[in-house]
């Protein structure tokens, strides 16, 4: 039962629900009405799985959503790789490799806005599991915010519109007379860039789990 756990990674169970920007947010922050809309897309979806996951920059989940965390066996504590409203079923593989669900009432889930965890109730042993290294315990948990916060969507928006303006090649070089020499074209992106990137920072900071940002 105290057997080391591997580390497998999370896996979502259901695609990502509708983005919190929309392409008409999206191409109004632009000020390009006539932008392609594929272009858009793309981008707004960037930056939200950059942000997006356990892997994503905040740590967190933003749109609600269902991942699944396998172990390879039961402990006292089975971790989540994200902040979590609610766990929705704790499965395993018995001894015979039969899959079997634990009732609810047998385990809670706790610090679920922090560094959650779920254990097992007071009194009660886990179950035996299946031999072997490979996941045999499957967490299915719900985490994102049920309330969008708007600093993250203006984040995004800014996100988007930096990125679009950098794909405008005419908009980020500016040409200079220099006299003895001609004109010449120097970059001006790079400042404002740098700009925009430390107050896109500034809003996502308060909402960073573990400083990774």
């Amino acid at each position: 039962m105290n057997r080391p756990i591997a580390r497998f990674a999370p896996e979502r169970l259901k695609p990502l629900p509708a983005l919190p920007v929309t392409l008409a947010e999206a191409k109004a922050y632009c000020r390009s009405e006539d932008a392609d809309d594929a272009i858009v897309e793309g981008l707004i979806s960037s930056a939200v799985e950059t942000l997006d996951g356990p892997s994503g920059k905040l740590g967190r989940c933003l749109m609600p959503q269902t991942w699944r965390q396998p172990f390879a066996g039961f402990r006292d504590r089975l971790p989540l790789p994200v902040p979590a409203i609610e766990v929705s079923e704790v499965a395993y593989l018995d001894s015979d490799g039969a899959m079997q669900t634990i009732d609810p009432a047998r385990y809670q889930l706790v610090d679920a806005a922090g560094l959650p965890y779920v254990a097992r109730a007071k009194g009660y042993a886990w179950p035996a599991t299946v031999e072997g290294d490979r996941a045999s315990v499957f967490v299915t948990f719900m985490a994102g915010y049920e309330t969008f916060p708007n600093p993250i969507k203006q984040a995004i928006l800014l996100d988007v519109r930096r990125t679009y303006g950098a794909l405008k090649a005419d908009a980020d070089l500016k040409k200079e007379v220099v006299e003895g020499v001609g004109s010449q074209e120097r970059d001006v992106s790079g400042s404002l860039d740098g700009k925009i990137a430390d107050i896109i920072s500034r809003m996502l900071a308060p909402y960073s789990r573990l400083g990774l940002l």
